[in-house]
This record gives C-alpha cells, structure tokens and sequence, in this order.
C-alpha cells in the first residue's frame, strides 16, 4: 500500500488517528526499522477482521438452550452481513447487558439444569482420552493446516470448486487420530490445541458449507462465481444446527423493521 503521493499534513493526520502521533505500533518505532510511510510503500495482508455469524438468539439474548444465554460478537444479526469498525463494543455492552439481565433473571428462580450423568461422562471421555492415546498425529501442525486450508480456499474470494475441496479437506481432517507428546496435566498447550481443533474444524465446515450455500455475493462473502447480491432469493440468513450429531444447513427469512433493501438501492440510484 502506497500513500506516500498524499500530502504530509493527511498522513500525519492519520497518525495521529492511529498511533496517537508517535509513530510506534504496540510499542514499536516503526521508523526505527526504516519504515516510513510518508516516503515509501508498504506491505499488508488481508487478516480475519470480525465474524459476522454467531448463535441465533432473542431478545433477551435466550440461544433456546435451556439455561443459556449469549451475548456480544458471539451472537448473530447484529450488523448484518458486513460490519465496520468501530462497532464491537457498543454492541457487547448493550447485548451483553441484556444477556446479563435475563440470564440473571432465569438463575434467580433457582431452577436446576438436568443434565444426564451420561453426558457428563462422554464429555469426560472425550477429554481424558486423549491423554492416553497411543497413536495419532499431533494436533499443532494439523491446526496449521487448518488454517492455510481456510485462507486459500474458503478466504476473500470464494468459488465453488475450492469451497467443496475445503468441506472434503475438513472432513479428512476429522478422521485423524490425535497424539499428544505429554500426559502432563498442567500447562500441557499441545491437550489445550487437541481439544480447542475439534471446535475449530466445526466453525471451518459451518462457514465452508455457508459459503457454498449462499449462491450470490453479499457483505463480506463474496462469491468469484456468483459475483451479484439477489435479494429476491436471497435476503435471508443460513442457519446451522446440529441434527443426530450430523451438521444440518436451512435458511430462514431476514427480520426486516424499518429500512427495506429496495428502498436503500432507489435511494443511491437517486444519488447516482
């Protein structure tokens, strides 16, 4: 990125925005290292910004889960399918405020949880067994390729070749038996990276299959090969559940109240 043709008081604007005018990036002069962006480009990358889906919640933030409430970027709707910065904490407070309140509402009336003593166990299991596993790979280089897999195929620019591709790669990935090198217990990161790939690859396939479902481009989801957005098909949300322990995809109709997408797109006709 090249901003060095702007003028200098525009720049020094925008670092005074950024870096409160002292040029340091968490703590770094980044001129030290002979970057100066008022002279000469510089490198960036694209990262995961935001997640624009989340649980599907009410307005008191229940998830209809019995007993569970969330708020915050864990939850959906909010923004739509694009976000700008900025907006993150304004919404955790008012959500989460609402989340907190109800849920506190739900404990007040000192109803218990049934919870079946076999879940209990199998979670147990699922845990525990991996401490004694004799053969398998390591969960580390497995999370990494986890990672390259979704920035090249389910990243920016999405098609439907390279996202089928990724739902098979998941799938693969899931079968692999997993080895730990330390049956230490405490502080043992290589147990903390086995257990948090499990809930990796699930939100890798929800996106993956979202992706494939969604055949338009909308928001931060664009699709090579259906590059237009179809609100007459497609002014709707694609919801994932978890059926028989088998990921299931639905859509359901967006909640529109004040401000319909038609009338936004005869308003910039208008400006055009």
């Amino acid at each position: 990125m090249d901003c060095s043709f702007l003028p200098q008081n525009i720049i020094e604007a925008q670092v005074n925005k950024v870096m409160g005018g002292k040029w340091k990036w968490s703590g770094i002069d980044i001129r030290e290292y002979g970057l100066d962006i008022t002279k000469m480009a510089m490198e960036v990358a694209p990262v995961n910004h935001y997640f624009m889906g989340g649980i599907r919640v009410d307005e008191r933030g229940y998830t209809g889960v019995e007993g569970l409430f969330a708020g915050g970027e864990s939850i959906v709707g909010i923004d739509g399918a694009n976000r700008l910065a900025g907006n993150a904490l304004s919404a955790c407070l008012v959500t989460g405020c609402w989340a907190g309140k109800y849920a506190g509402e739900y404990s007040a009336r000192g109803k218990l949880l049934d919870v079946h003593p076999r879940c209990i166990e199998e979670e147990q299991k699922r845990v525990f067994d991996l401490l004694d596993a004799a053969e398998g790979e390591s969960p580390i280089p497995l999370r990494v390729n986890l990672q390259r897999l979704m920035y090249s195929h389910v990243g920016i620019v999405r098609k439907e070749d390279e996202l089928m591709e990724a739902v098979q790669r998941i799938g693969d990935m899931r079968k692999k038996k997993l080895k730990l090198a330390s049956r230490v217990r405490r502080y043992n990161r290589e147990w903390i990276e086995a257990l948090t790939l499990g809930n990796m690859l699930d939100v890798g396939e929800m996106i993956a299959r979202s992706a494939l479902t969604r055949r338009e481009s909308r928001g931060a989801h664009y699709r090579e090969d259906y590059p237009t957005s179809e609100d007459r098909d497609w002014l709707k949300n694609v919801v994932v559940r978890k059926k028989e322990s088998v990921m299931s995809l639905g859509t359901l109709p967006v909640v529109i109240t004040k401000l319909r997408p038609e009338e936004v797109s005869d308003e910039l006709k208008k400006n055009d």
